[in-house]
């Protein structure tokens, strides 16, 4: 690595930082998340909407949604963006920042833990 890919990396984390602590946009973090856009990043995850989509193989893959109540999904993706119309107990989490994509994760009203992963609309993304 020379210096000047040394300062290029050094000078993206501190942007990547710096957006999260100024309550993130996705311009200041946007090139920082292309890096390593797939995999999922909580924190990147929580500021930048924009790059939801890159992560969200990752985040089906590592992470055991299925079987997750509120409190853990809540503590793992942050509070969610809005609730799915066909239920006020379905977390939604934008995917695009138009906000016409989500992902939504139904709630089992019994055991209230989520059921199942849903895309919505389907093929949105």
């Amino acid at each position: 690595m020379t210096f000047g890919d040394f300062m290029r990396v050094l000078m993206l984390l501190l942007m990547g930082v710096l957006g999260f602590m100024l309550g993130g946009s996705d311009g200041p973090d946007a090139e920082y998340v292309r890096l390593d856009h797939e995999r999922f990043n909580q924190g990147v995850w929580r500021i930048s909407v924009s790059s939801r989509p890159y992560m969200l193989v990752d985040l089906v893959k590592e992470y055991r949604l299925v079987g997750m109540d509120r409190s853990a999904l809540i503590s793992l993706l942050g509070e969610p963006d809005s609730y799915h119309q066909s239920s006020n107990i379905s977390p939604a989490y934008h995917l695009n920042t138009e906000r016409v994509c989500d992902v939504v994760l139904p709630l089992d009203h019994l055991t209230g833990k989520v059921d199942k992963v849903q895309i919505s609309p389907q093929g949105c993304i």
